[in-house]
């Protein structure tokens, strides 16, 4: 639903009556128009009767039937009166009396002609007069936008980059209104920016733009950056709408961008700011990992990322089988661009990581019955990019857990850390001792 506004209302009512104007509206003709909601109906009938007082005249007719007279207005257009009803006052078949009695010109309705607006789907109605939305007609959409946009171009207090702005927003919205089968009345913001004569900075997101200060100062160029503006905030408002919209903002804007984007209102960002924000993270090279291999003798490594995504893959578990309880055993994780010091951080007793060229080495503590759980983060100092390694230090070999090589995660968090594995069959880990895998199994 709309959250319609009195400048369109106001605004298609002085179309309608200068369209009868200028066709010489004549006792006898008959127009309609179609509105979605009861309520569109009712705020235009209210503006048709408020634009010009001089002209409104009060109409009432009594039905020879009926106990209550029909009361309504009518416009008078040189020397026609056109008598405007709409379904929030009148029944179907009562329309089509007043229609034939405006047809027949018969007594009380000479030099008259008739506007029915509703917002039920009538046939007797329709087919019983000229629809203003029609080919032709002034509320037909293509018709409506180029009226629409001479206003724009004659308005005397709008800037030039402001008329450029409204004019490209009418391209997108007829365009959505073939696809959509949407009407005029998408045309609201619009038209309520072009009363007022000036774009403030909270009318942006109401046309689907981002603000962009630096618009005003660069001449007649606009057109690209308003289009570029027009596709981001569209972009950006899709990524809002899916289930995980931070994952995906991540992969796209500096940390410092995010963290500021996701605090604030979104859609008050400038586009200038955010075009930078943009431009600057894609021309980063984001380090890749080429291999983590671990070349201890008799340690077996199991390695799995978080998912499929981008940053998911920069999640990785790791899960180190050491039977023969080796001491010093060394995870190594390779990149394709040299390691920082400064982006190292990582949490677990006696665990040891180094920067050495392209590499992060990590050496695990002993293996004991607990504490095995480590957790290893390195931030790309230039990307500002997260890589995290979850590992686990087992004890035992990897044929206890063969069928899950290819299906476990590593946990870790407020809840706890623990391996989660997933599947139907039973592990048995001790002879006489068993354990049912349903959905997800925690190893601790």
């Amino acid at each position: 639903m709309h959250n319609t506004l009195n400048p369109l209302y106001k605004y298609i009512s002085e179309l309608i009556v200068e369209f009868f104007i200028d066709q010489q509206i004549r006792p006898g003709d008959r127009y309609n128009l179609y509105l979605e909601e009861k309520s569109y109906v009712q705020q235009l009938f209210d503006a048709l009767r408020s634009i010009n007082a001089l002209n409104i005249e009060l109409f009432s007719y009594q039905h020879p039937s009926g106990s209550v007279p029909f009361i309504s207005f009518t416009i008078k257009i040189n020397d026609t009166k056109v008598l405007v009803v709409s379904s929030e006052n009148a029944t179907e078949d009562y329309f089509t009396m007043l229609r034939n009695n405006v047809s027949q010109q018969a007594l009380g309705f000479e030099n008259t002609a008739m506007l029915i607006i509703y917002s039920q789907k009538l046939e007797s109605i329709s087919g019983g007069s000229e629809n203003l939305e029609k080919d032709g007609m002034p509320l037909h959409y293509l018709s409506f936008r180029k009226r629409v946009e001479k206003d724009i171009n004659a308005n005397k207090t709008l800037k030039h980059h402001e008329k450029e702005i409204l004019k490209a927003v009418l391209s997108y919205k007829t365009k959505n209104i073939l696809e959509d089968n949407n009407s005029v009345f998408d045309y609201e913001f619009v038209i309520k920016i072009l009363e007022k004569g000036t774009i403030d900075t909270v009318d942006f997101q109401t046309i689907g733009l981002f603000p962009h200060e630096e618009l005003a100062t660069k001449g007649t160029k606009v057109d690209v950056d308003i289009q570029e503006n027009y596709k981001l905030f569209g972009r950006i408002e899709a990524i809002f709408q899916d289930d995980e919209p931070e994952t995906e903002l991540k992969e796209i804007l500096p940390e410092t961008a995010y963290t500021k984007f996701i605090k604030e209102d979104w859609k008050t960002t400038d586009f200038g700011d955010l075009s930078k924000w943009l431009e600057t993270e894609k021309n980063k090279s984001i380090p890749e990992i080429t291999s983590i291999s671990c070349d201890s003798k008799d340690v077996t490594l199991w390695k799995r990322t978080d998912g499929l995504t981008a940053s998911k893959k920069r999640n990785y578990n790791l899960l180190v089988f050491n039977q023969n309880l080796q001491e010093d055993v060394v995870i190594e994780i390779k990149f394709d661009q040299r390691t920082k010091k400064e982006g190292i951080n990582y949490k677990g007793r006696d665990l040891t990581v180094q920067s050495s060229g392209y590499n992060l080495l990590v050496t695990l503590p002993k293996c004991e019955n607990t504490n095995n759980f480590h957790l290893v983060e390195y931030r790309d100092p230039d990307s500002g990019k997260k890589f995290l390694f979850k590992l686990l230090h087992v004890p035992f070999e990897s044929n206890y857990l063969s069928q899950f090589e290819s299906n476990f995660l590593i946990r870790a968090g407020s809840l706890g850390n623990y391996l989660s594995v997933k599947d139907d069959n039973i592990i048995i880990f001790n002879e006489g001792e068993q354990k049912v895998i349903e959905e997800e199994t925690r190893i601790q």
